[in-house]
C-alpha cells in the first residue's frame, strides 16, 4: 500500500529524473564517427514477422578518437518496419558483407568473425588499413506490403559529448503481397 511518505519520495524521484532528462545536452550531428556515402537498395522480398539482415554500413572513427554507441535507430521508416537488434563486426574481420540484404539473421557470412552488440560498444579509430566496423542490423516487417526506410542514426558519445551520425541508407523491401504484377518489388519513391 502506498503511504504519504512513499508518494512524496516517488514524486521527488520523478522530478529529479525529469530535470535530468531536460538538462541533458542535445546530441550534435557529426563528431569523430566519419560520414558515409549515401546509398540505397530496393527489391528484397521478405516474409512478414521473420527477421532479416541489413548490412553494408561501415562505421569508421577518426584516428586517435573513440566512441561509445548509445543507440541505433531507423530514420523515415514505414510503419511496421522495425529494427530488432544491431550488432557490430569488428575491424579484424576477414571479410564484409558486400551486399546489403541477407534473408536470415544472424548473417551466414563466414569471415565476419564475432558479432558484438552495437549498443554499448566502445569503438576506436586506431585500425589503419581496415574499413572500420560493419553495422549489422536485424530488421523485420510486421505485416504484408511494401516497406522502406530512409536511413539510420547512430547515437553515441565521445569524450563526454553526445553526438549522432545520420546515414542516408535507403532500403525498400516487400512481402509477397507487396509485389507488383510482374512479381517484382518495385523501387519506392
Amino acid at each position: 500500500m502506498w503511504n504519504r511518505e512513499r508518494l512524496v519520495i516517488a514524486g521527488a524521484l520523478a522530478a529529479v529524473l525529469a530535470l535530468a532528462a531536460c538538462s541533458s545536452p542535445e546530441a550534435q550531428e557529426g563528431g569523430p564517427i566519419k560520414p558515409s556515402n549515401e546509398h540505397g537498395s530496393s527489391g528484397a522480398i521478405v516474409d512478414a514477422g521473420e527477421p532479416f539482415t541489413d548490412a553494408f554500413e561501415l562505421i569508421e572513427v577518426e584516428p586517435g578518437k573513440s566512441a561509445t554507441i548509445q543507440s541505433v535507430e531507423l530514420l523515415g521508416a514505414t510503419p511496421g518496419f522495425r529494427l530488432l537488434d544491431a550488432k557490430l563486426a569488428g575491424p579484424d574481420r576477414q571479410s564484409m558483407i558486400v551486399y546489403q540484404f541477407e534473408p536470415t539473421f544472424p548473417p551466414t557470412e563466414a569471415g565476419l568473425g564475432s558479432l558484438v552488440p552495437a549498443v554499448g560498444a566502445e569503438i576506436d579509430g586506431d585500425h589503419a588499413g581496415t574499413p572500420g566496423y560493419e553495422l549489422i542490423l536485424k530488421l523485420q516487417v510486421d505485416r504484408e506490403g511494401r516497406f522502406s526506410r530512409e536511413g539510420i542514426r547512430v547515437n553515441y558519445t565521445s569524450d563526454g559529448v553526445a553526438y549522432q551520425r545520420s546515414i542516408v541508407a535507403v532500403l525498400g523491401v516487400c512481402t509477397q503481397k507487396g509485389l507488383d504484377a510482374q512479381g517484382l518489388c518495385p523501387a519506392l519513391d
